[in-house]
């Protein structure tokens, strides 16, 4: 897969950008709050249909502008294609090859790998970006994961709604009681899909992660695994028991108002030498383990479809050591990952890549 040409109109602070990649790494240079991270939202944007810094269509649209538009060439599997969404201050719409059509749709044949700062800080943060990690490698796989994933979301959003109604007054016993009968089958056998694809997706990537780690740390005794935990009350993995667990929380979910029982209350730990590395390792060690995660998700990628994803780093490399970055280097040059990176300031030897650089000021995005 390869990117060729990126058009953006209107988006953020980038009223008027064309650019043409030729190369393998792009970086884009320059001050904070210039529009550096607006270019790699927008690739985002259009692999994943959401924006990883709002989820306010208005807030992507220019200031003085009612509406805005991104326009991506790329290339998949020897076959030409042109993505595009247009933005409108509440609403978005998808096209591709002319057509409209819907962001799994897209991200099918373009997926992206996303590594920011924030993604470094997963070890320590709460367990929705842990799960997060493991989410994105999940859906990558294929379309029906995708699918899972977004079917879930909804009917966990509908069940925490039909919960609150029923807080508020709005539904009666008799009521709960009958749309949560009609929810919880699609719930559980959703809930116990996603739980099971976490499961196997972890033991598809661990061998990944045990080799890069090594390598970045240059230990060839290091060792690292994930852990998935979810409560125990869940251990009989059938739609039938689990099921049987949503109805024996119900009293308290309906106290409450929310469904504490599912994969979105699961945890993902990552240990270090056999030790949570939340508590036990370095800071040095967990950023290590993240960026061994993220490139054992490329590695995957790979070797299950036998091309490599999009790969953007959003300001990482001032981030990482000089270790680590020899290891992205290292890693850029044996691999054919198309790679965009933002940065205030590159001063990198990456003699032996096919590097091409931008500067950005004021929304204005120009060739070095």
């Amino acid at each position: 897969m390869y990117l060729k040409k990126l058009e953006i109109k209107n988006f953020r602070n980038l009223k008027d950008v064309k650019v043409n990649f030729e190369g393998q790494v792009f970086i884009f240079e320059g001050k904070n709050g210039q529009g550096k991270t607006n270019i790699v939202e927008s690739l985002f944007f259009l692999s994943k249909g959401k924006s990883f810094r709002t989820h306010k269509i208005q807030h992507l649209i220019e200031n003085n502008s009612n509406n805005g538009f991104v326009k991506l060439d790329f290339k998949h599997e020897d076959l030409n294609f042109e993505v595009e969404t247009f933005l409108e201050q509440s609403s978005k719409k998808f096209t591709l090859n002319g057509k409209k059509t819907t962001p799994i749709k897209i991200f099918k044949k373009l997926p992206l790998i996303f590594f920011s700062p924030e993604s470094l800080s997963s070890i320590k943060e709460g367990p929705e970006h842990r799960r997060n990690l493991l989410d994105e490698t999940i859906v990558l796989e294929n379309e029906s994961n995708l699918e899972t994933h977004f079917e879930f979301r909804k009917v966990l959003k509908y069940r925490n709604k039909v919960l609150k109604d029923y807080i508020l007054g709005i539904l009666s016993q008799n009521e709960l009681n009958y749309l949560l009968d009609s929810i919880d089958p699609a719930y559980a056998r959703l809930a116990l899909e996603i739980t099971k694809q976490r499961e196997r997706m972890i033991k598809r990537l661990e061998p990944y992660m045990v080799s890069i780690l090594r390598e970045i740390t240059n230990d060839a005794n290091v060792e690292t695994s994930v852990e998935y935990v979810a409560f125990k009350t869940e251990a009989q993995k059938t739609a039938e028991n689990f099921q049987k667990i949503l109805n024996n929380a119900r009293n308290q979910d309906a106290k409450i108002g929310y469904t504490q029982i599912g994969p979105q209350k699961h945890d993902v730990i990552f240990l270090y030498n056999g030790k949570d590395s939340r508590f036990f390792s370095s800071q040095g060690q967990q950023r290590a383990l993240i960026l061994a995660f993220k490139f054992a998700q490329i590695m995957y990628h790979r070797e299950v479809y036998g091309y490599y994803p999009i790969l953007v780093l959003d300001d990482v490399l001032s981030e990482l050591d000089r270790e680590k970055r020899n290891y992205l280097l290292n890693f850029l040059k044996r691999s054919e990952v198309q790679t965009f990176l933002t940065t205030t300031e590159f001063s990198e030897d990456w003699s032996g890549l096919a590097v091409q650089s931008f500067g950005v000021e004021n929304g204005v995005v120009v060739k070095k």
